[in-house]
């Protein structure tokens, strides 16, 4: 969302490390951060690299001093900035994501440069069709692969963090949604009534997908919809930005998540266009891990797949449903059902 108060080039420019300042030509504010946390910048400059987006972090001061819905925004930007400057670089260049650029030192921990991928990749989609969600699911595949088994620095959850200021890494458990940090939603969900089938699966489910020593265990994005996917001109490529809740998981999380929020209704109907998408998934996953897959079969995604459904309707129930329906009550019960008879395990 584009707004009015665009800051004056002389505002915008000690952000830059020095060499660029003089060549900054122009500046357009492109939106606010998710309840005013800041905000995003497009830059233009006269010598390379033309285009760059500014992030500055400017957070209004918290309602409580242990706000965890403020921690947990605070330290999603440090998190974000760690993972565009320590590992931003392993990411094969078929998952497209931005370069990111140094900013000013004084900046550096309210701040940070990217590529401005708008560029080169012009396109969005709401409700993806097929092929554009064949593509984002190869994206995906490719990113999963590069953090495959990672092992590195980790963040717990906010309020666990004993210095929000300073902490580096990723989120020990990536994604938004998950049940530590989502006690009100669950909460809202209890006092609803309707999900008393559910609840007593809600630690089970979560517990599932925590576990360390399982196949597909990598870093997952956390947010991969639809509002944070770029397609270039023909639709055959794109890129991914948003980083803020990337961390270890299982890569079926942003499977559900993605499927089921940001692929349009028709082609999650049809079985055989969902069964393709999966499939082409766990292909480029194979082409690309090889033999580190080792105990990874399809049958185990599937079983952690369903999983996964459970622990995104949770969150859904509590904090209000949207998408296209294939995370639907449904399919949730009979798994729980699956679940009650042993059916299902990771």
């Amino acid at each position: 969302m584009r707004t009015h108060n665009t800051p004056s080039i002389s505002a915008l420019t000690p952000f830059l490390p020095a060499p660029l300042r003089p060549h900054l030509t122009s500046t357009t504010t492109l939106a606010t951060l998710w309840s005013n946390y800041g905000h995003i910048h497009s830059l233009t400059l006269s010598t390379s690299p033309h285009h760059l987006i500014l992030k500055h972090i400017s957070p209004p001061p918290p309602t409580s001093a242990s706000s965890e819905s403020h921690l947990r925004k605070l330290l999603s930007y440090r998190i974000e900035r760690f993972f565009y400057k320590h590992l931003s670089t392993l990411v094969p260049l078929t998952s497209k994501i931005a370069v990111s650029y140094p900013v000013a030192p004084e900046y550096q921990h309210e701040a940070f440069l990217l590529e401005d991928l708008s560029r080169e990749f012009p396109r969005s989609a709401g409700g993806m069709g097929f092929d554009q969600a064949r593509v984002v699911v190869k994206w995906l595949a490719g990113f999963h692969a590069a953090f495959w088994g990672w092992e590195g620095v980790a963040v717990g959850s906010p309020l666990s963090v004993v210095d929000p200021e300073h902490t580096e890494g990723v989120w020990r458990q990536g994604g938004y949604w998950y049940l530590d940090t989502r006690r009100e939603e669950l909460e809202g969900m209890v006092e609803a009534g309707e999900y008393g089938w559910l609840e007593p699966w809600v630690e089970t489910a979560q517990d599932m997908l925590r576990k360390e020593d399982v196949p597909g265990r990598t870093l997952v994005h956390g947010d991969l919809k639809a509002a944070n996917v770029l397609f270039d001109e023909d639709w055959k490529r794109c890129a991914v930005y948003d980083f803020q809740y990337v961390g270890k998981g299982l890569g079926v999380m942003d499977l559900v998540y993605f499927l089921g929020t940001s692929v349009g209704r028709q082609v999650m109907k049809d079985e055989a266009q969902v069964e393709r998408l999966l499939e082409e998934y766990y292909v480029e996953l194979e082409r690309r891990v090889g033999d580190g897959l080792g105990r990874y079969t399809r049958e185990v995604m599937m079983s952690q797949l369903e999983i996964a459904m459970v622990d995104w309707f949770r969150f859904m129930a509590g904090w209000g449903f949207w998408g296209n329906g294939w995370v639907s009550e449904k399919r949730v019960r009979d798994i729980v059902e699956k679940l009650a008879q042993g059916e299902v395990f990771i």
